[in-house]
């Protein structure tokens, strides 16, 4: 859950957010006498859009093709800065491990019925290590989902 978070939704279906999250922990370890420290920070900016008269950009039969359910479209950017710190009672703190973290994540839903819904998504994640140890990442996902509810 974040530590501060806005959420905004307008007349005209277009929502707004903005999240916060901050999260430690803090071990202790008597053997070595040194205290390990997690320390992640993150920032999530995400906007969207949900309308119910969506006009496709392509002719079916000759005829343009106006969706009546909801479509809903978003797009979440996400930072994240982890750290991992070792203190040691006699010496500065070190920095062992960590990375910055940057996620795309533009999702498009559409509410075929009650029960079935379709939806289209893309996910990049970029990830700038902190230590000398490590490599850059980059990883991407891709898809379509089909979900089926059988609650009613």
């Amino acid at each position: 859950s974040p530590l501060i978070g806005i959420n905004i939704r307008t007349k005209s279906n277009l929502t707004l957010r903005l999240d916060y999250k901050l999260d430690r922990n803090v071990g202790l370890n008597l053997s070595n006498a040194q205290v390990t420290e997690l320390l992640n920070k993150e920032w999530v900016i995400g906007i969207g859009y949900t309308t119910n008269s969506l006009k496709l950009p392509f002719k079916i039969e000759g005829r343009t093709v106006i969706l009546k359910n909801d479509a809903t479209f978003r797009c979440d950017i996400a930072i994240r800065d982890s750290k991992t710190i070792l203190r040691k009672f006699e010496s500065d703190p070190t920095l062992i491990n960590g990375n910055l973290s940057v996620q795309i994540r533009p999702t498009i839903s559409y509410v075929i019925n009650q029960r079935l819904t379709l939806q289209g998504y893309f996910q990049r994640e970029l990830n700038n290590p902190r230590s000398s140890n490590a490599y850059k990442r980059i990883n991407t996902a891709f898809g379509i989902q089909v979900r089926f509810s059988i609650a009613q």
